[in-house]
């Protein structure tokens, strides 16, 4: 029987190449897990399940189904050594189609995400003029000035040579997001009513927890955030050498993935807070500019900070 290594082993496994240093191979799976699903539907579910609350059932999946999981998928691929479609047709040629179906599923998601990709690229190199060309509707005729084409160019640049341009743009491209956030993380925590933003996002709403949705979105939240059953990890983690400790790999990964959700969501709820004192005190001053015409009270006799004792008063009468 072969053994791992030996002359028998095939060639083109024996001669499989390697990371160049495990930072490489842990930065690459930790750029193809966090993605949308961190800044964009994590917070989304924490604002509809009662904040909070819905990290509970968001940790108890995590432990029991997104990091076995996790490390089944860097096990199987450090251990054979393939890709999803080798590693499943290794293990069982019944089990061939979960391959293939990783394989479709990855195709599908990556149409819409160089879709996302085209917005965001559209976005940031239109935000160095001003005024910006979002101020005004229309903006434009629907021109998006091959920006969608670009990205797919970025793809295939980052993949002309496999890992070996993979580990060298991955210092770029997984450490840029977290510089971005952090950003956004200063400026918006400035903003005034952020506090009211992040004390709804740290409440929790304990009756949420009796609703089975919330169960359920949070074990689809950590396959969808941990990019499971994608066939990526298999494939990253099938570069590396057999030896490796892939349970260390797995819980690294996921609790960064894990932290990051939660990093991104800190700002968004805290937009969030000051968008909503922003929109309320509008219409307070709406409010105020109708009471004063309607009963010809000065301006200066009601002000924001006075304006609930005169909404008492009225209700009086």
């Amino acid at each position: 029987m072969a053994t791992p290594g030996s002359a028998d082993e095939p060639k083109d496994i024996a001669e499989r190449p390697k990371w160049d240093n495990k930072v490489q191979y842990l930065l690459t799976c930790i750029g193809f897990a966090v993605g949308l699903g961190n800044v964009w539907r994590f917070p989304y579910l924490c604002q509809t399940y009662g904040g909070g609350a819905f990290l509970i059932p968001y940790a108890i999946a995590l432990v029991f189904e997104g990091l076995p999981l996790l490390h089944m998928e860097l096990a199987i691929g450090q251990r054979l050594r393939m890709g999803s479609i080798g590693v499943w047709n290794s293990i069982s040629p019944y089990m061939g189609g979960l391959g293939v179906a990783s394989l479709a599923v990855s195709f599908l998601v990556g149409l819409f995400y160089n879709m996302i990709l085209a917005w965001i690229l559209w976005y940031f190199f239109h935000s160095f003029q001003s005024p910006l060309p979002w101020r005004d509707c229309p903006i434009n005729l629907n021109q998006t000035g091959y920006v969608s084409e670009s990205a797919w160019c970025l793809v295939y640049i980052c993949f002309i040579r496999g890992i070996e341009t993979i580990g060298k743009a991955i210092y770029v491209t997984v450490t840029f997001p977290y510089l971005v956030l952090t950003i956004f993380l200063i400026r918006s925590l400035t903003l005034p009513g952020a506090t009211d933003g992040l004390i709804y996002l740290c409440t929790p709403d304990w009756e949420t927890l009796k609703n089975p949705d919330v169960w359920l979105d949070a074990s689809t939240q950590i396959f969808f955030s941990l990019s499971l059953a994608f066939g990526g990890l298999i494939a990253f983690s099938s570069y590396n050498v057999q030896k490796n400790d892939c349970e260390r790999d797995a819980l690294i990964v996921g609790l960064v993935n894990s932290f990051t959700s939660i990093y991104a969501s800190i700002p968004v709820f805290a937009i969030l807070g000051f968008k909503a004192n922003e929109n309320f005190d509008k219409c307070r001053n709406w409010n105020i500019q109708r009471l004063t015409n309607s009963f010809n009270i000065g301006d200066e006799n009601i002000t924001l900070e006075n304006y609930d004792d005169w909404f008492k008063l009225f209700q009086q009468y």
